[in-house]
């Protein structure tokens, strides 16, 4: 094959192929209900954890644990969620099934941390003491949200990630 006008040879060479739909293609409402969506399993679990500590502390459960244990994963998982989407997926400009997964168990494993820091900045005004043997306790708690960061980065791929299209190049300019 030459191009004609230099009569040099000409070597096609193929674009890599895209293995996930480009992040410009995601629909905002698809990406926000699957971001909502992904973390309920784990904090409805979070809730029941919550529930089980106060009834063994002999406090009840008050309406302000109820609401920080479920709206602040779903609040975790927008925040990781769309920095993600808007830093390393559009410098990439698609994002995959396995990005996902771990998207999921990254939000996941910080969320414990997160909790004690916002539940404690809003509950009692004071940032908590972070020592060694708390992040220790945070990375415990952590390993054991990662299977519920795992469904939910899969839960955010099936809803968000997979209907969308994947782009095609155009090869229209190959017959001008």
């Amino acid at each position: 094959m030459h191009d004609h006008t230099t009569m040099l040879p000409v070597i096609p060479v193929d674009e890599p192929v895209p293995i996930g739909p480009r992040t410009a293609d995601l629909p905002l409402g698809r990406v926000l209900l699957a971001l909502a969506v992904a973390p309920l399993l784990g904090a409805a679990l979070m809730t029941l954890g919550v529930h089980l500590v106060n009834a063994f502390e002999g406090s009840g459960v008050g309406w302000k644990d109820l609401t920080l244990s479920m709206l602040a994963p779903i609040a975790w998982s927008m925040i990781c969620g769309m920095t993600y989407l808007r830093t390393v997926s559009r410098l990439r400009d698609q994002i995959a099934w396995h990005e996902c997964l771990l998207l999921g168990c990254a939000s996941s494993f910080l969320m414990p941390l997160v909790y004690d820091i916002v539940g404690t900045l809003l509950l009692q005004g004071r940032f908590p003491l972070l020592d060694w043997a708390h992040l220790k306790n945070y990375a415990f708690a952590g390993l054991f949200t990662l299977p519920f960061g795992l469904l939910g980065g899969w839960l955010f791929w099936r809803i968000a990630v997979r209907p969308a299209d994947i782009a095609m190049r155009d090869l229209s300019g190959v017959f001008d």
